[in-house]
């Protein structure tokens, strides 16, 4: 029998404000609404993602990490989805403000 995974759930979207992503932002959705910062830290799960839309303007920082932002500048609604594609590597795909 093939190994079941445990899919967080998060119903409402949380509001992000400027800090370092954690493990228990995994599968998270969230509203930003000012500029705020994201700060992606080396030692994330494999496979982490999170997904972040709103009127805000949202930057990425990388810690220790490889993170390659591929949104699309000049949206009035942007919305982005940050994925971990290989250990301490990040993608960024969607737009941004």
């Amino acid at each position: 029998m093939a190994a079941l995974f445990q899919i967080p759930i998060r119903p409402v979207p949380a509001a992000f404000t400027t800090r370092s992503l954690a493990n228990d932002d995994n599968g998270g959705v969230f509203t930003v609404a000012g500029a705020e910062t994201a700060t992606v830290p080396a030692g994330l799960t494999p496979g982490f993602n999170a997904f972040f839309n709103g009127a805000g303007a949202l930057g990425f920082t990388a810690s220790s990490t490889t993170v390659t932002d591929e949104r699309v500048a000049g949206a009035t609604n942007p919305s982005c989805n940050i994925v971990c594609t290989a250990a301490d590597t990040y993608k960024i795909i969607g737009s941004k403000a």
